[in-house]
């Protein structure tokens, strides 16, 4: 195996696609420097990485200069009776008991989900929806920020159409990147990659 620069775990196929094509876009516009990467996807899910990180890690974690950026929702994690910061440090402090500088660690959870990162950008999202069966958006469908899974799922309903890790992409190569780096999670992870690979 030659040098990795960064290792990305996810807990599921949605995650991967939405954040994957998020950071290419960032690479194409010039705010990341090209690195060498890799995408792992743990089939367990969210509890599983929150439990057992380093399983999914394994065969990059005796690479030294190697930056760890681990994705999973808050709610399915098994931490849901405890903030979402301590579900990060316990994984961060899984990766460095394997050995990894925590400085090179970055864990984000969602909270309580995944779609909840689509809320700086909903009505934009709802268009997107929309335009999919050639309709006009929705004024009344809104975004419960605590519940954005039944949104989102309430939205697709609305114009017949179905979730799944294509529809995360094609909103993720939509959507503005500004916009959407205004939400907390989606945020943090911007600022990690900034801070490892964002040009000088």
């Amino acid at each position: 195996m030659g040098r990795v620069d960064l290792v990305v775990l996810f807990a599921d196929a949605d995650a991967e696609r939405f954040v994957t094509k998020l950071i290419e876009r960032g690479i194409e516009r010039s705010c990341l420097r090209n690195m060498n990467r890799k995408f792992v996807r743990d089939p367990m899910c969210d509890s599983h990485v929150a439990s057992k990180p380093t399983a999914a890690l394994a065969p990059y974690l005796g690479q030294p200069t190697c930056r760890f950026l681990v994705v999973l929702d808050h709610h399915g994690s098994g931490y849901e009776a405890h903030p979402r910061e301590r579900l990060e440090q316990d994984i961060v402090d899984h990766l460095v008991r394997a050995g990894v500088d925590g400085k090179q660690v970055a864990v984000i959870a969602f909270e309580p989900e995944l779609e909840i990162a689509l809320l700086p950008a909903w009505e934009r999202v709802v268009a997107l929806l929309a335009k999919k069966r050639d309709e006009l958006p929705s004024t009344t469908i809104a975004m419960d920020a605590q519940d954005p899974k039944s949104s989102l799922a309430a939205a697709l309903k609305y114009y017949r159409l179905k979730s799944g890790a294509a529809l995360f992409a094609d909103l993720a190569n939509e959507l503005s990147l500004e916009r959407l780096k205004t939400g907390v999670a989606l945020g943090r992870i911007s600022q990690h990659l900034v801070d490892w690979f964002g040009m000088r």
